[in-house]
């Protein structure tokens, strides 16, 4: 069994720290966009995946942005998360409610 890995922590985390789209970033990297949607959902490499690392939201996730105390790029209750750890707190927040 071949446990050699094609990603270093750090491309890892500049992996999921990248605006790019996946079919950029597989030309990039020399893999497959789903190896980028992956990495980024942290389906793989979770172990080399940045403290505190969240998914971004999908279609259904609860979401920052979609909850009624979003004012657009803060929590209108004051919480310092979304910012801080991304709009995908909402699924850890017990004040997410859907606008």
């Amino acid at each position: 069994m071949n446990n050699r890995r094609m990603f270093t922590p750090e491309q890892v985390a500049a992996i999921v720290g990248s605006s790019e789209k996946n079919p950029a970033l597989g030309r990039i990297y020399g893999c497959s966009p789903e190896t980028i949607r992956q990495i980024r959902a942290g389906q793989i490499y979770r172990d080399a995946l940045p403290d505190g690392y969240r998914p971004p939201p999908g279609p259904g996730d609860p979401s920052c942005e979609r909850c009624q105390e979003w004012r657009g790029d803060h929590c209108s209750m004051g919480f310092p998360d979304p910012i801080e750890e991304g709009i995908g707190f909402a699924m850890d927040c017990s004040l997410f409610h859907v606008a």
